[in-house]
This record gives structure tokens, C-alpha cells and sequence, in this order.
């Protein structure tokens, strides 16, 4: 093990044994702690982009593309600019949700409980996950919606769930390429947990929040596509990442 590794965060509360990350939450760093990071090659020598050499293409044309994440990571800042920069090549799914609406910007459809837990009873949705207090899903009316516009879909929900939608999707709609994109912030984890503390407030981020993200970084090369390293910007805008995603969308269509 690299000497420049270092047990940076372990805490009792989590009922877990002490994990072990690398200075930066990035696949070259992580790759000797999680071997599956390993896998992931950068697209371009200057790309903020990794892909696995695996990944199959459809013969169709629509791209549904998860862009996924622990808490506090930049992915709704991440998904506004790539939607603001090229509303002609990109739109979005709407998901559902119980949670409290944070702003009139939020892209979900919220629902109290009884209204998703009915709907859902009623077969309404694809997918959901609980975290925490609050239930996420997508409808099965919304996603087809997007099926039938020849943009890339983004859809923003958890890895768990994005299992179940990809199995949906190779079942209902084979000619759809379903691909998964994990955003890794450019910081050590413990700086993570401490911008989830303050981003979603102390209980919710010890109880729930801080283990799903030790949770999703281990799972997210086992899971994941492509990797999208959100290094800090002095503007408080994920410029890079943006840019690299956007590329390699426009590169998609491009090849298709």
C-alpha cells in the first residue's frame, strides 16, 4: 500500500469497520484501495471522463444516461449546466419524490407519502428507494415520455436503483443504451462527509447519508459505466466535469 494512503475517517456511529480512501476521490487513487477501479480508463489525456472498455452500445439511437452519486457530490449543479449549455441534445426525466421541495428549481414531481406508496401499489413506477424518511422514484408514464424524444435522457437517482431501471429498460425497450455515470468529487472523503453534514444537516448525515456514500463509492465501480471526477472550481460551477460529460454526449450522437 502507497505510504501517502492514510485511514482518513472512521467513526463508531456507523457500526462499520474503518475503511480506507485515498487522499483524492479518484479512480488512479482508489483503484489500489477498490480494484475495480481499475477497470476505468480516461477517455482523452486531459479528460476529467473514465470509462470501462466494456461498454456496449445498442443498435439504437436513444440514450438514457444515470448520473448518479453520494450526497453533496455536484450532481444537480452538474446535470443545470450540461441542460443549460445544450438543451438541444439533452433533457431530462422528472423523478419522484416525498421529500420537501428545497427550491422552485427542483426537477422532481413531489408526493406526499400516500400519494407514492398508492401509486406505487398501483404499479406507477419503475423503480424506487427509501432513503432515510423520504421515498424517490420514476414513473413508468415519464420515462416513456423520454423514450420517445431523440435527445439524451439524463436521470438522476441512486445507484440501487438504477440497477432495477437498467433491467426495465434491456426488458421493455432493448433499443435503448442505458448507461450509468458516477460523479466523484476531486476531495478526500472526509471532506465529503463534512460538506454532507452541513449540506443535509447532522442526523440525517450521520444516520444516513454518510454511509450510503462509503456504500456507493465501494459499489459505484461494480456498477457504474463511467466515472465523472468533479474537481473544485474557484466559481463554485462544476465547469470541467460538465465539459468533459458534454463532450463525450455529443460524441455519442456523433458515432450514432
Amino acid at each position: 500500500m502507497n505510504p501517502e494512503y492514510k485511514l482518513i475517517f472512521y467513526d463508531r456511529r456507523l457500526g462499520q469497520d474503518a475503511i480506507l480512501f485515498a487522499s483524492r476521490l479518484c479512480p488512479e487513487t482508489l483503484a489500489e484501495i477498490v480494484p475495480e477501479y481499475a477497470r476505468f480508463y480516461p477517455i482523452a489525456a486531459d479528460s476529467f471522463l473514465y470509462a470501462k472498455s466494456e461498454i456496449n452500445h445498442s443498435p439504437g439511437k436513444k440514450f438514457i444516461i444515470a448520473l448518479l452519486g453520494a450526497s453533496a457530490t455536484g450532481k444537480d449543479a452538474i446535470m443545470d449546466t450540461i441542460l443549460q449549455s445544450a438543451p438541444e441534445l439533452v433533457d431530462a426525466t422528472l423523478t419522484a419524490t416525498t421529500r420537501p421541495r428545497r427550491s422552485d428549481n427542483d426537477r422532481q414531481i413531489f408526493y406526499t407519502r400516500e400519494e407514492f406508496m398508492q401509486k406505487e401499489a398501483a404499479g406507477e413506477f419503475v423503480e424506487y428507494v427509501a432513503i432515510g424518511e423520504n421515498l424517490y422514484g420514476t414513473q413508468v408514464a415519464t420515462i416513456e415520455e423520454n423514450i420517445k424524444s431523440p435527445k439524451i435522457t439524463l436521470w438522476r437517482g441512486e445507484l440501487s436503483g438504477s440497477v432495477t431501471l437498467k433491467k426495465w429498460l434491456t426488458e421493455s425497450h432493448p433499443e435503448v443504451t442505458f448507461l450509468t455515470l458516477f460523479v466523484l468529487p476531486d476531495i478526500s472523503f472526509n471532506d465529503l462527509a463534512q460538506r454532507i453534514v452541513k449540506e443535509r444537516g447532522g442526523k440525517d448525515a450521520w444516520e444516513t447519508r454518510i454511509p450510503r456514500a462509503l456504500w456507493e463509492i465501494r459499489q459505484a465501480p461494480i456498477l457504474a459505466d463511467l466515472l465523472l471526477c468533479n474537481p473544485y472550481d474557484p466559481s463554485g460551477q462544476p465547469k470541467k466535469a460538465s465539459e468533459a460529460a458534454l463532450k463525450y454526449f455529443q460524441k455519442l450522437v456523433a458515432e450514432n
